[in-house]
């Protein structure tokens, strides 16, 4: 049976991990998508459960280069699927 786990039964660093995931959710939400969205240049990159969680931990964890490198990497997708920057067209 695939249950959630109850709160109680988290680590603080879990709890922290999980109300960070919820307040990037609530930061990045995008009306258009009706999900978490980094927006540039009109092109939408939705932000899963998995960068989400990525994220939040390195923020926690306080792994600054690990958060840089995060965002760096959001904005090449962006870059890439953007059709301006497209290489392959």
């Amino acid at each position: 049976m695939n249950s959630i786990p109850k709160e109680s039964g988290l680590t603080p660093h879990q709890k922290a991990i999980g109300r960070l995931v919820t307040e990037l959710r609530e930061q990045w939400h995008c009306l258009q998508d009706n999900l978490p969205c980094y927006v540039a240049q009109g092109v939408h990159l939705k932000l899963t459960a998995k960068l989400l969680a990525t994220w939040a931990e390195c923020i926690v964890s306080k792994r600054l280069l690990l958060n840089l490198i995060m965002m760096i990497i959001i904005l090449y997708q962006i870059v890439y699927k953007s059709d301006k920057w497209n290489c392959n067209h």
